[in-house]
């Protein structure tokens, strides 16, 4: 298989040992992998902060009770984590570290529809826990960059500090623009936005993120 073009999206060939050592092709995959974080961390800290609307509006400013149900969707999401986590490596070993990225990516997008459908503590009590599943699945992104940068370890850190700045990103300006929204549009709203940004998220995933399945 030839090199895919750094500028452009190449979701439907496979990354091959020679384009895993084309440095040009490695950064275009890099930035688009930090895209994808970068968005993902956007939307999960958006929902952390309309969550967080939801439940003080439902319980009249209630902060016990906005706290107990917040605890219970913590120790839901901890335990998705701790079952589904040691499943991802032999799933991504199999069909790819792409597929992974696209399953989180439309799991995601799932919960996002649930959000925007039912704004109710329930619902989105209940969408807080599962989201363990795509954003566990998502950590994907920085796996990818390491067999990216397979035996060059300097390198391979200063890609992953690249895509980890997609958290601090998601914390910045999540809840600020949640806020903002919600006061603009009423509490569907952030969640209207965070599905849109996910949809958009799942399609740079499938169009643009190279496929790394091992060709025998």
């Amino acid at each position: 298989l030839s090199p895919p073009s750094s500028a452009g999206c190449t979701g439907s060939r496979a990354m091959t040992a020679t384009v895993a050592g084309d440095g040009s092709f490695r950064d275009a995959v890099v930035q688009k992998l930090q895209a994808v974080w970068v968005l993902h961390m956007f939307c999960w800290m958006t929902m952390a902060e309309t969550r967080s609307n939801v439940y003080m509006t439902h319980f009249d400013n209630d902060t016990m009770a906005c706290a107990r149900l917040t605890s219970r969707s913590m120790v839901t999401m901890m335990g998705s984590s701790l079952i589904i986590t040691p499943m991802l490596g032999s799933v991504a070993d199999r069909y790819g570290r792409r597929a992974l990225l696209l399953l989180g990516s439309l799991w995601c997008l799932m919960l996002r529809a649930l959000d925007a459908a039912s704004p109710s503590p329930r619902i989105m009590s209940l969408t807080a826990s599962l989201s363990a599943i795509g954003n566990a699945t998502l950590q994907g992104t920085q796996t990818y960059v390491q067999d990216l940068f397979a035996g060059d370890a300097i390198a391979s850190g200063a890609a992953l500090a690249r895509v980890q700045a997609g958290t601090s990103i998601g914390a910045i300006f999540g809840p600020a623009v949640a806020s903002s929204v919600a006061a603009a549009g009423g509490l569907r709203s952030p969640a209207l936005l965070s599905f849109v940004i996910t949809a958009l998220q799942s399609l740079l995933v499938y169009r643009c993120v190279p496929d790394d399945r091992k060709r025998s």
